[in-house]
Parts: structure tokens; sequence; C-alpha cells
């Protein structure tokens, strides 16, 4: 057993020595007020996409090309990316980020960095997403304004049961109007804002202490199996000893000497005989 945990402590002291910083993320689209339920079921599925988000191969590049000055002995991407771990929280909004490196100045700077890059990325998303929401709702609000206008139009020239029947109508339109108006307003002071649905809970904080590897735990579990493994054999080998055959003693029936001697028959001891 002592064997077994000398090899887990020099192999504990091989590996190399990893610190780790962590935050948690929220992700909230809604634009104010409370938000409703199909708002939070929405951005619950949002965060399962922003946690693929943090390790996609373009953000960790622009991450890695941030830092890579400052830290030219750092790992290649492949292995930096098994030092990211991101976990989106299920059932809330949230998203748990971890990055592991070797000193805790190290592990806040990389994660700051990786933070950076997913910002940046996802104001590229929201700056694409709201040109398209504001050029298509500019082309609805201009189709509804010729509309209005041939509308008024016509009605300068009609009169009567027809023009009562086209006022409605040019009420609806209006009513449109006004509300793609406030919509294309909510679109710009999104833009305005740069706002990007997701917000940092807490700064990155890096452990004091190591956290791999654990030599206490390794150590322990080496020699709990060290013991299984004894015991194993051990119950092994009484288990062969009890399933042995026993030996076996040949019993070989008495002869006679003389060769052509036979037994004598039984005198009768009736009277007479």
């Amino acid at each position: 057993m002592a064997l077994f945990a000398l090899n887990a402590f020099v192999y504990a002291s091989l590996q190399p020595v990893l610190y780790e910083a962590r935050s948690t993320i929220l992700v909230d689209e809604t634009t104010g007020g409370v938000p409703s339920y199909e708002a939070v079921l929405a951005n619950e599925r949002r965060a399962q996409t922003y946690a693929y988000l943090f390790t996609s191969d373009a953000l960790l590049t622009n991450a890695f090309a941030a830092v890579e000055k400052r830290f030219p002995d750092l790992e290649e991407m492949d292995v930096l990316k098994q030092s990211i771990e991101v976990q989106a929280v299920r059932g809330t909004q949230l998203i748990k980020v971890a990055v592991r490196e070797t000193s805790p100045q190290r592990a806040t700077i990389l994660a700051d960095a990786l933070l950076a890059a997913f910002n940046d990325r996802l104001r590229e998303i929201y700056t694409e997403r709201d040109l398209q929401n504001q050029t298509k709702l500019e082309e609805q609000r201009t189709l509804i304004e010729g509309q209005i206008a041939s509308l008024s139009a016509d009605m300068l020239v009609v009169t009567g049961t027809t023009r009562l029947q086209l006022e409605p109508v040019l009420v609806q339109l209006r009513t449109s109007q006004a509300d793609l108006v406030r919509q294309i307003t909510t679109v710009q002071l999104a833009a305005a804002r740069n706002r990007i649905g997701a917000t940092q809970v807490e700064p990155f904080v890096a452990s004091e202490k190591p956290v791999s590897p654990n030599k206490p735990l390794l150590v322990l579990v080496s020699t709990l199996l060290g013991m299984v493994i004894i015991i194993s054999v051990i119950i092994a080998i009484e288990a062969l000893r009890i399933r042995k055959p026993p030996k076996v003693i040949k019993i070989v029936p008495a002869h006679n000497d003389k060769i052509g001697e036979t037994s004598s028959p039984l005198r009768s001891n009736q009277p007479g005989a």
C-alpha cells in the first residue's frame, strides 16, 4: 500500500500546477420591466448557445492573439481549449466560465481576454442583427407610408359612403405606421446603448491555491486502490486453496498367498448332519 501511495505522490509531483479563475455570466435580452415567461425561456435557450460560442475556434483565436505577445510560452490552441470549462447552468440564465493556467495572474488575464473576445463577437452579432431589423422595419414603413399617401389622395376625390369606408383603413395604416416608428426607435436605442445581452455577474477571481493536481486525493485513492487489490488477491488465493480437491486413498482388497487354496465350506451345527 505504501508503494501505491508513493507512486501516486510522485505522479502528482510531476504534473503541472494549475490555478483556476472563475466567473458567472448572466444572459438577459429583456429591454426593461418584468420579463415574461417566454422571454425567460428564450434566455435559457440562448445561454446554451452562448456557452458553445465561448469555446468556438474563432473566439479562442482572438483571445489567444490578445495574450500571445504577453505570454510567449502559452500553450497551443488545442491545449488551451482543454483548459477552458464553460457550462450553462440548467434551468437558469447563467453561464459558468472557468480558466486554468500555471499561475493565478495568467489564469485571470487569459479569462479576461476570453471574455473580451466573447463580448466583441456578441457585439458584432447584435450589430448585424439590429441593422437587418432596422432595414426591414424601414422597408415596411416606406411601404405603409406609400399606402397612406395613395389612400389619402383617393379620399380627396370621393365622398359619402366610399369615404366613410376608407377612413377606418386609413386609421389602421397610420396606427401601423406609428408602431413601426416605435420599433425603429427601439432598435436604434438598443444599438446606441451597445447592449449585448450578456452581463458579467462577478469579475474573474483566481484561486490562491492550485486546483490541480490534488495530491492528498491522489494518494488517498491510490492507497485505497492498493488495499482493494491486495485484499482481492488474498481472497482469490484462499478461494483456490478451498477449491483444491482432497487426496483420494485407494483401498486394495487382500488376497491369499497360496495359490489354489480355497476356503472350506461352513459346517452345520445341526446333529446328524
